[in-house]
């Protein structure tokens, strides 16, 4: 008679199974974190797509874009590359963080309107459009070496620039939306949230002037 191995009617645990458990477990957690993020930032999610689209437009036309279009945008979008290796460096700190101002000082006046939530989308991508108009002139007119120039250049000072006009851009929102639905905004706390974005804006003035410094004479476009 052949005996049976008591062994093999033993069932025997799956050591993967907790590991599978806890990996799921983590999965959800990590999907539930990122949905409440985005919930929590939707405004600012939003105002970065439009943003980003306005950079794509602006890139896009910039291809079809004369150097002289962007010479007589300078004062809005700090967008002449020429004007940046000419100029002085104190110059180049003035016209951007000039430039940059005029956008924070828009969706400022824009908090204190009824409507202006409406308008912010459309002025911040107009400024996205601004400055992929300039990348896009460089890229198609120079190729790597206009590339190369505004990545070292000017993207720098231009992201954290872009990053102050996202919170401004949503801090303008959010007061519009209140004063329209007749709740007593906070002007102390939008002020002070203004007075940071100034402070982006000008730390992203002298990293142009940096950046400036450092790189705009190993370019010629002439």
């Amino acid at each position: 008679m052949v005996l049976r191995s008591r062994t093999n009617s033993i069932p025997v645990k799956s050591k993967n199974l907790p590991l599978t458990h806890k990996s799921i477990a983590e999965t959800t957690k990590k999907k539930r974190e990122l949905q409440s993020l985005i919930s929590k930032n939707s405004s600012l999610f939003f105002f970065a797509c439009i943003f980003l689209l306005g950079i794509a437009a602006g890139s896009l036309v910039g291809g079809f874009t004369r150097g002289t279009i962007l010479e007589k945008l300078d004062f809005l979008f700090h967008a002449s590359f020429l004007s940046r290796s000419a100029d002085a460096y104190s110059t180049v700190f003035i016209s951007s963080f000039a430039s940059s101002f005029l956008f924070a000082l828009g969706f400022l006046l824009l908090a204190l309107s009824v409507w202006g939530f409406l308008c912010t989308p459309f002025l911040l991508f107009f400024r996205g459009f601004g400055s992929g108009l300039t990348a896009g002139y460089l890229y198609i007119s120079f190729g790597w070496k206009g590339f190369l120039y505004y990545f070292l250049t000017i993207l720098p000072g231009a992201g954290l620039c872009g990053i102050a006009l996202l919170l401004a851009a949503k801090e303008s929102a959010r007061v519009s939306r209140s004063i329209g639905m007749q709740k007593k905004p906070d002007y102390i706390l939008l002020f002070n949230r203004f007075g940071v974005v100034l402070a982006m804006l000008f730390c992203s003035a002298l990293l142009d002037m940096g950046m400036n410094f450092c790189f705009a004479d190993l370019f010629s476009f002439v």
